[in-house]
């Protein structure tokens, strides 16, 4: 269990999370089945990513809230499956590379990266939480890889459900795919 002070961040967690999953769930059960199999298997892949980085956020946070539970033990197994799905995701993402236009496979390795990071972060920092301590200690950067999981979760299920590229790379992207010419008059 995590010092009192922690403990409305963690039921916070466990509420965004849990209703996170829920609209993951309602997205996988509408998305249309006839997709050819590389698209399937992309868009298998995101919504995974998308669900582990929400179960990540909400496994860690009801340990966190559990009487006795060793916190650093439960972000040390939740990082080990994320990092070994992640690494299953990038090998996807490389197996379509020569697919995808520049912009989409640069943000694809940035998210990847950027999840496989914070797995990887959350094992090493989970290893050096103390086994029953009510201390602060490396909760606080937990709890920072936690918010930034499920930015990285909302991001891929966004892309799970074909939503509009967002940010620099996307509107560059667009604008260099979808420029139409100028009508003469």
């Amino acid at each position: 269990m995590v010092p009192d002070e922690y403990h409305d961040f963690f039921l916070g967690i466990i509420t965004v999370g849990g209703a996170l999953i829920g609209l993951l769930f309602v997205a996988i059960s509408v998305r249309p089945a006839n997709l050819e199999d590389d698209d399937r298997v992309v868009m298998r892949v995101r919504a995974t990513a998308a669900l582990l980085a929400f179960l990540d956020a909400v496994i860690i946070s009801l340990v966190a809230l559990l009487p006795g539970a060793s916190f650093g033990r439960a972000a040390v197994g939740i990082g080990i499956a994320g990092t070994v799905s992640i690494v299953t995701l990038l090998v996807a993402v490389l197996r379509r590379r020569h697919r995808l236009r520049t912009g989409e496979l640069i943000q694809a390795l940035v998210l990847v990266g950027g999840q496989l990071t914070a797995y990887v972060l959350q094992v090493v920092q989970g290893v050096r939480i103390p086994h029953h301590s009510t201390t602060a200690q490396g909760i606080g950067f937990q709890a920072t890889l936690i918010i930034v999981l499920l930015f990285v979760g909302v991001f891929r299920a966004w892309e799970y459900v074909g939503g509009p590229r967002t940010g620099i790379l996307g509107t560059v992207d667009e604008l260099r795919h979808h420029t139409e010419p100028a009508v003469k008059e």
